[in-house]
C-alpha cells in the first residue's frame, strides 16, 4: 500500500509505473490518494479507481438487512442465490430501482472490505477489486443497455459470492 500517492514526485511516479506495468506474481498494489489529480495520467490509466466517501458509511448503516445478507453470502447455495436474484423480477422500473440499491450497497460493502483487508499485512484484495469491476459493468448494463434486472442481479450476486468464498 502506498499512502498519499498524490504526493509522489514525477520521478517516483515513473518508477512506480514500472511496477504497475510489470507487477510481481500474486501482487496487488494499492495507491491511496485524496485526489487522483496529483497522479500522472499514465499511472491513473493503470489503476482501478475506488471512491471512499462518507456516504458509504451512511448507506451501509441505513440498510443493515441488506448488509447482513451480503455478509452471509459465503454460506448461500446457488439455488438460494438465484432465488435472491429472482426478487428483481417483474415490472422493470421497480426492479431496476431495487437492484440499483443492491448495487450501491454492495459497492459500499466491497469498499469497506477492501479498506479492512488493505490494513491487514499481505492481504490480497484482487477478488474484491474484480467484484467491484463486475458491479460497475452491471450498473452500466442496467442503466445504459436496459438489461433485464434479474439477469443483472444474478451476475452481480455471483461476483459477490466469489468474494466471500475464501
Amino acid at each position: 500500500m502506498i499512502a498519499d500517492a498524490e504526493c509522489l514526485n514525477q520521478e517516483a511516479q515513473n518508477a512506480l509505473l514500472h511496477l504497475l506495468e510489470e507487477p510481481p506474481p500474486q501482487t496487488t498494489v494499492v495507491l491511496v490518494a485524496a485526489t487522483s489529480a496529483g497522479l500522472l495520467a499514465t499511472v491513473r490509466s493503470r489503476c482501478q479507481k475506488l471512491v471512499f466517501r462518507q456516504d458509504v458509511v451512511d448507506l451501509l448503516a441505513s440498510h443493515p438487512e441488506l448488509v447482513a445478507r451480503l455478509e452471509e453470502l459465503s454460506s448461500v447455495a446457488l439455488p438460494e442465490l438465484l432465488d435472491w436474484a429472482e426478487e428483481f423480477r417483474g415490472a422493470r422500473a421497480p426492479a431496476a430501482e431495487a437492484l440499483g440499491l443492491l448495487l450501491d450497497t454492495s459497492g459500499a460493502w466491497l469498499r469497506r472490505r477492501v479498506a479492512a483487508r488493505v490494513r491487514e499485512t499481505g492481504s490480497d484484495v484482487s477478488r474484491e477489486l474484480d467484484a467491484h469491476r463486475v458491479l460497475s459493468i452491471c450498473r452500466k448494463n442496467l442503466v445504459q443497455r436496459n438489461a433485464n434486472p434479474q439477469m443483472v442481479a444474478e451476475r452481480a450476486l455471483l461476483a459477490l459470492c466469489d468474494v466471500t468464498a475464501r
